[in-house]
């Protein structure tokens, strides 16, 4: 059984993103589309030199391509590694989040806790940008300010300090400075923050 025509439609998401993503007997490529029943596939990653496979989409091609996504997830039993920018996305398709910061996971846990109840700075601006069907201003957006240092030259003690509004607001403490913290089990999430209950 050969899935065609919704599955082409993947591959001009990607011809038009520059991505591609391949598992197994599973390839989306700028070029072709295949999916084969003769070897299971159980895990697919799909990376992307944009932001994302689908974020340059028109809203309804999106939808149509996220659902098929999920069809396929509970169809195969398939699991997606899915690296996106839009939170709100993933908080949709995905059961497990992990907010990444200068290359290291600074929260990840269940979805619905992730967002719901961040506990990292980053992870808390991130949400707090997110948009609302709510007219009118939103007070408790976290703009973060500075520049995002450099991957290369990380600063020392917790890698998020230079933008890091919590720890101005704490009075910028020392074990910020001093110590890269690990993760660390906070509810059902983990947390790589010195303070994930302020």
């Amino acid at each position: 059984m050969r899935r065609t025509a919704p599955l082409a439609l993947i591959a001009l998401v990607f011809a038009a993103c520059s991505g591609i993503a391949t598992a197994g007997s599973f390839t989306v490529s700028p070029v072709r589309v295949e999916l084969s029943p003769a070897k299971p596939v159980s895990s697919i990653t799909i990376t992307n030199d944009a932001d994302e496979p689908v974020s340059m989409l028109d809203v309804s091609v999106r939808a149509e391509i996220l659902a098929l996504l999920l069809e396929l997830r509970r169809e195969r039993g398939l699991t997606f590694l899915f690296i996106t920018h839009d939170l709100s996305l993933a908080w949709v398709i995905a059961d497990r989040i992990a907010v990444v910061y200068l290359g290291r996971v600074v929260e990840v846990g269940p979805a619905d806790a992730v967002i719901s109840r961040p506990r990292h700075p980053y992870t808390r601006a991130l949400v707090s940008v997110i948009p609302v069907p709510e007219p009118g201003p939103r007070s408790d957006r976290l703009l973060l300010t500075g520049e995002t240092p450099s991957p290369v030259d990380v600063p020392g003690g917790c890698r998020f300090r230079p933008r890091c509004w919590l720890r101005t607001r704490l009075g910028d403490p020392a074990v910020c400075t001093t110590d890269d913290p690990e993760l660390r089990s906070v509810g059902p999430v983990e947390v790589a923050c010195h303070f994930p209950d302020a």
